[in-house]
């Protein structure tokens, strides 16, 4: 596997790869593959995290880690005619109670934050309250794909 330096790409399976011999799409979810075998030739495959899909529309995959204030942020190198479809997650997966959504989203770009629900003591005991609190240095993927 290829991990370039940057925010902005992907990973990459490397070798050559044929429809049938892809890994697991779940395990390898937002990696890019090279495959001999596709429909209409050979070229790029991506995993979307449940199948390997053949980027027909632009598809880019961001990484990077959250800032002070629990943010990631990017904008496109060049904007999307329409506000594509951003779908984050932490990378590696985060514990339990910290999760990552999209807090804003445009054709020239996105905000992700991570945060986790606080905890209150009642009784001694901690539980988890309504309010929630951003989680900073949290390494997150964004799966960004052209919307239709």
């Amino acid at each position: 596997m290829l991990r370039a330096s940057g925010s902005q790409t992907p990973e990459i399976l490397l070798g050559e790869h044929t429809v049938a011999g892809l890994p697991s799409a779940a395990a390898n979810n937002h990696r890019i593959a090279w495959v001999t075998d596709r429909l209409g030739g050979a070229g790029f495959m991506f995993s979307d995290g449940s199948t390997w899909r053949m980027p027909n529309r632009r598809t880019e995959v961001y990484i990077g880690t959250t800032n002070g204030g629990g943010d990631f942020v990017v904008a496109y190198g060049a904007e999307y005619p329409t506000v594509p479809s951003v779908q984050p997650q932490t990378h590696p997966p985060a514990d339990a109670i910290t999760r990552v959504r999209v807090s804003a989203s445009s054709t020239a770009g996105f905000t992700v934050r991570t945060e986790r629900n606080e905890t209150v003591s009642v009784l001694g005991i901690d539980v988890l309250s309504l309010g929630t609190a951003a989680v900073a240095s949290v390494p997150v993927r964004v799966l960004v794909t052209e919307s239709t």
